[in-house]
């Protein structure tokens, strides 16, 4: 009888690993139904478009995925000694997505190749991110407003830029059209950058930040004993 605990406790265990697993099975293939869907249509038109697929996987996807992936495997994610690293990355790969000429000759299988490329980034970021938490919590906070801010900045980069830097062809659907590029469209898309950026990296900062406080605050307080009268 001393032996159905334990038992009863490892079942339950695998259970939340098959059940972490499946949730992450699932996800890797929305994303890869995603991608696909994207080789397939989106090889031209509004740059805006093309701002709310990858704001999908950076800020939707990739944090997602991470989460499953610490679940099912927490030994073997990342840590505090790459986060910069891979936060440097992750940077570089969007900001190379938006150089125009490269955005214009991205088609097709190439277009799913480089997103999935940033989506891999993407989601190496946050699992270095939140394994870095329990031992440099500032660290952490300080890699997701440095992303955060170099995304906004170049949101900032689009919303204010005097001409269409894209020229992207329009797409035109059986029932729809898409397109093409505008220099209105350009700065629909730097707004959508600019209120992602706070949504995702800069609340997450937010959030370690005011955790970080009242954690030292409990450890500060002195404790009080009953009051005398």
């Amino acid at each position: 009888m001393s032996a159905l605990p334990a038992t009863l406790s490892r079942a339950q265990a695998s259970a939340g690993t098959d059940a972490s697993f499946a949730a992450l099975l699932c996800a890797a293939g929305a994303v890869a139904g995603a991608l696909l869907a994207m080789a397939l249509v989106f090889e031209g038109g509004a740059l805006s478009a093309r701002m709310g697929l990858h704001l999908a996987l950076m800020n939707v996807a990739a944090p997602v995925l991470a989460i499953a992936i610490t679940r099912v495997w927490p030994e073997k994610t990342g840590g505090w000694d790459r986060l910069w690293a891979v936060a440097a990355l992750q940077m570089f790969v969007l900001w190379a997505w938006h150089v125009p000429r490269l955005t214009a000759a991205l088609e097709g299988a190439l277009q799913a190749a480089f997103l999935l490329t940033l989506l891999a980034v993407a989601t190496a970021f946050w699992l270095c991110a939140t394994q870095s938490i329990a031992a440099r919590r500032w660290g952490a906070v300080g890699a997701l407003l440095v992303t955060g801010k170099l995304a906004c900045l170049l949101g900032a980069l689009l919303l204010f830029a005097p001409r269409d830097l894209y020229a992207l062809p329009a797409l035109v659907f059986a029932l729809c059209s898409v397109g093409p590029s505008s220099l209105e469209d350009q700065q629909l898309a730097g707004m959508m950058m600019l209120v992602a950026c706070p949504l995702s990296y800069v609340m997450a900062a937010v959030v370690l930040t005011v955790d970080a406080v009242g954690a030292r605050g409990a450890d500060l307080s002195p404790s009080r004993g009953p009051v005398r009268r």
